[in-house]
């Protein structure tokens, strides 16, 4: 199963590694083989994510995330998966010369995006949702696999965003507000869902199916 979550500040405060613990915690069940952190900065922006490990394709430490690039700009977190991995594998060898250290799907993931930015997504075979931080650009990008098997929910308040796997990951840190929005409830009572891109508290929402959000 598997979890991600995180934290990225634009007002310059650095990323407490507490607060990404809080937020892993609360979702352990999905992934209680480890958990595994990353945190960095960039210009005005502090950024940290956090994995929680179900381990199934490669039980080694090649398979521990958050994985980064060979050249340490881009970070990912990854949950699902990929399908086509080898074929896209062979495509970056042949291109870069980078060679996989496991079988792990989501180690290949780093160097893909280096190579091929947003349009990798559009590569990709399977089911997920992932997170990158590609510190080059100062960018976080968020993206969910087209059938949304995957979930991904994420709140915004214009110096903080909060991402994770579950709406509980992103309310377990205590500085997210937690209003609720009536009509989003009103449309989960009588449909048993909100709306693809909302949710039941007013500041977060989610990924939609086969979108990509690019947070600057």
């Amino acid at each position: 199963m598997c979890a991600i979550a995180g934290i990225l500040h634009r007002d310059g405060r650095p990323v407490e590694r507490a607060a990404l613990e809080v937020m892993g915690a609360a979702m352990a069940h999905r992934g209680p083989d480890g958990c595994g952190y990353f945190i960095g900065r960039r210009g005005g922006m502090s950024v940290g994510l956090v994995h929680r490990r179900l381990a199934i394709r490669d039980l080694s430490e090649a398979g521990r995330q958050p994985i980064e690039s060979l050249n340490g700009d881009i970070a990912v977190v990854f949950n699902g998966e990929i399908y086509n991995d080898a074929p896209l594998a062979r495509q970056i060898q042949a291109q870069t010369g980078y060679i996989p250290r496991g079988h792990c799907d989501a180690e290949i993931l780093p160097e893909a995006f280096a190579l091929w930015g947003g349009d990798v997504f559009d590569r990709l075979r399977g089911m997920f949702a992932m997170a990158v931080w590609d510190a080059g650009h100062q960018e976080l990008t968020l993206a969910r696999d087209h059938l949304g098997i995957k979930p991904l929910f994420y709140s915004d308040n214009g110096n903080t965003v909060r991402f994770a796997s579950e709406l509980k990951g992103v309310l377990a840190d205590p500085e997210q507000s937690r209003g609720l929005d009536h009509g989003q409830v009103h449309a989960y009572l009588a449909q048993g869902y909100p709306d693809p891109d909302r949710s039941v508290i007013a500041q977060v929402h989610q990924v939609p199916p086969g979108a990509v959000v690019v947070i600057h």
